[in-house]
């Protein structure tokens, strides 16, 4: 894939396409709807509901802590995992934002 000049797109359209990309791989949807679900899961929660393996669901995990999507908190030696709920909410203003702009087409 080439390198994309975001420099030709205002802010509102490379933060749209940041957010449809945090959600182009469906391990990552899936672990959304486990996290919308579910309050807080452990990796390996969270690993045995989405099949993957512990490396791969790590990564798609880290993916998502990393755009500020996904909180973690440690609670003695078990790490769990949250959606971050003030993020989540932005991120529907922002995509209904759009659908608002194009029309809903």
């Amino acid at each position: 894939m080439g390198i994309i000049r975001t420099e030709l797109y205002n802010l509102h359209q490379n933060t749209i396409a940041k957010i449809f990309a945090l959600f182009g791989h469906p391990g990552r949807v899936k672990i959304l709807m486990i996290l919308l679900l579910n309050e807080s899961q452990t990796l390996g929660q969270i690993q045995k509901l989405l099949g993957l393996s512990q490396a791969a669901t790590s990564n798609q995990v880290k993916q998502m802590k990393d755009a500020g999507l996904v909180k973690s908190i440690q609670v003695e030696t078990s790490v769990f995992y949250s959606l971050d709920r003030e993020t989540w909410e932005s991120i529907k203003r922002i995509n209904q934002s759009f659908w608002d702009e194009v029309g809903g087409n």
